[in-house]
Formats: C-alpha cells, sequence, structure tokens
C-alpha cells in the first residue's frame, strides 16, 4: 500500500509536470504574462515532491523541470536579452526551492522520527515502572499477610509452650 500512494505521488508531480510544460510550449511567447503564471506553477511541484520525497525529491522534481524549461528558453525565446535572463534565473530558483523546502522536509522527517522513538521510549519507561509498582504492591501485600498469619502463629507457639 506505502510503495502504491509512493507511485501515485510520482504520478501526481509527473503530470503536473508536463501539463505545465505543455501549457508553456503551446502558448505564444508574445503572451509573456501566460509565462510568467506557468513559471509559478512549477513551484507547486517542486515542494510537492520535497515534501513527499525530501531532498533527492526536491533536487530530482527541480531538475527534470530545469531540463523540461530549457529549450523553451533556449528556441523560443531568442533576441529577448532581459526575459532570458529572467526565465534563467527563474531556473537557478527552482534549484534552490528544490533544495531548500527538501532539506526542510528531511530535518521535519528526522525530527518527528526523534518524537517517535522518545515517546516509544517513554512509553516503555512508564510500563516498567508501573509493572514495578505492582511487584511492589504485591510485596506489601504479601508482607502484611506474613505479618498477619505470623502473630497468631505466635501466640499458638507460646500457648503450646505453656501447656508442654
Amino acid at each position: 500500500m506505502g510503495k502504491q500512494i509512493s507511485y501515485l505521488k510520482i504520478i501526481l508531480i509527473i503530470l503536473f509536470i508536463a501539463a505545465i510544460t505543455i501549457f508553456h510550449y503551446m502558448i505564444p511567447v508574445k503572451v509573456s504574462y501566460y509565462h510568467t503564471r506557468l513559471q509559478r506553477l512549477y513551484y507547486i511541484p517542486i515542494i510537492l515532491a520535497s515534501f513527499y520525497f525530501g531532498l533527492r525529491g526536491g533536487i530530482v522534481c527541480a531538475l527534470a523541470i530545469s531540463l523540461a524549461y530549457l529549450p523553451h528558453i533556449m528556441f523560443d525565446w531568442t533576441g529577448m536579452l532581459d526575459q532570458n535572463l529572467n526565465q534563467y534565473s527563474e531556473i537557478i530558483m527552482f534549484n534552490v526551492i528544490g533544495i531548500v523546502t527538501g532539506l526542510l522536509s528531511d530535518t521535519e522527517k528526522k525530527a518527528r522520527f526523534e518524537k517517535e522513538e522518545a515517546y516509544k521510549r517513554l512509553k516503555e519507561s512508564f510500563d516498567q515502572l508501573r509493572q514495578s509498582d505492582r511487584l511492589k504492591s504485591l510485596g506489601e501485600l504479601a508482607a502484611g499477610i506474613a505479618h498477619e498469619i505470623k502473630n497468631p502463629l505466635a501466640t499458638i507457639k507460646g500457648a503450646v509452650e505453656i501447656a508442654a
């Protein structure tokens, strides 16, 4: 079940990237308003991949987006220097965001794992404490019963010694 969910997440991310890339290639370059919005949409699969798969997922997704988007910049945006610089800087940002969110995700997962381990150890300690408390109570009960039995036995022993 876990692997199946991971595959579904990967497919979702791939479909998201493919849809954005197809729109990038289909929309004319003159309509830069849409291209700017589509560029920003690329951050969603990068962040999702980072959350789902950590640093490795963020980097792989950012590199895949960079490779998918690079030909569009090189061939369709020729002659527009300011737009080219903007597009190339956006590719750098894709990778930076992939690395940063991946690191944050890995740190969060590690902290969650440590909390779960600490909780597990605490629960085991509590169970041991409860067990030792039960054994202590049982020992006190046994001592009390032994004391209560000893008193009548001592009286009987004393009476037997006097009678003898």
